[in-house]
């Protein structure tokens, strides 16, 4: 009598919005439709497809996910297509203690941290200010300081700053961006139609991880001593203490001229005040 079970397929996704290996079609389609030249392969072995990951200069650390759900699910909570589509949301980048602490990167790979900031962050009136840093090392000429465009929010400052990070990087690059965000981690990794915020600057980062030989996210813990991530948090805070000191100088010279007008009398003269 033939076996009415099915035989347990991998898909591993080695270029996508979220890399790794996932164990159902179902939910390696959330990684990969519509994402430009999507990189990915099924089979019928688990090490094959790490195997296959590896090949791609994707290494142990992106396994750490695919263990997390496992384990996960051999805790007896729910399972399947619908619970590992939720799990690859939750995890779009290593998710380990020791991964957050200390970042290997792959042979050839470049690493950048990148942070936003936002100065009055949830206030409705003029004085917030939002800034993206982006940090490749000491003295590297690739980092950023700039004010972000349009709403100032901190969400915003740390998408665009992974924009900018990428930005940097020449085409075909493989890149590792380790972000404190899981916020902005998780709207990255989502499919465009699902995100209901930040769309404009989440597309700006698909069209430039599109250009890119891969992307990974790598989430790190915030303020925790991590140099390139305090450094990155300099980087944007500075950008938003510019910005202020600019506005507030624009603002004093505009009274200050106002003031002036406000003294000179019809004939010309400037009176005593």
């Amino acid at each position: 009598m033939a076996s009415s079970s099915v035989r347990q397929r991998f898909y591993a996704v080695a270029r996508g919005r979220t890399i790794g290996v996932f164990h159902d079609w179902e939910t390696c389609t959330l990684s990969i439709q519509n994402y430009p030249k999507a990189v990915f392969k099924s089979f019928q072995n688990y090490n094959e497809a790490v195997q296959y990951l590896r090949q791609h200069n994707v290494h142990q650390d992106t396994d750490l996910m695919v263990r997390d759900i496992e384990r996960t699910q051999q805790q007896g909570q729910p399972h399947g297509a619908k619970r590992a589509a939720e799990e690859a949301k939750s995890y779009p980048g290593p998710t380990s203690k020791r991964q957050h602490q200390h970042h290997e990167p792959s042979p050839g790979e470049i690493t950048v941290y990148t942070d936003g900031s936002c100065l009055g962050n949830g206030r409705n009136h003029d004085s917030v200010v939002a800034g993206a840093g982006v940090w490749f090392g000491r003295d590297d000429p690739r980092n950023v300081s700039c004010v972000v465009p349009g709403k100032q929010t901190n969400n915003r400052a740390e998408i665009y700053a992974v924009f900018k990070a990428l930005e940097q990087c020449a085409a075909q690059s493989r890149v590792a961006v380790l972000i404190d965000s899981r916020t902005a981690m998780q709207g990255i990794a989502k499919p465009p139609s699902k995100r209901k915020t930040n769309q404009d600057l989440l597309k700006l980062v698909d069209q430039m991880a599109a250009k890119m030989a891969a992307v990974r996210y790598v989430k790190v813990k915030a303020h925790s001593g991590i140099e390139g991530n305090e450094m990155a948090d300099q980087l944007a805070k500075r950008a938003c203490y510019r910005a202020l000191e600019m506005a507030n100088r624009i603002t004093g010279e505009t009274e200050l001229k106002k003031n002036h007008q406000g003294t000179v009398n019809h004939g010309g003269n400037i009176s005593d005040v």
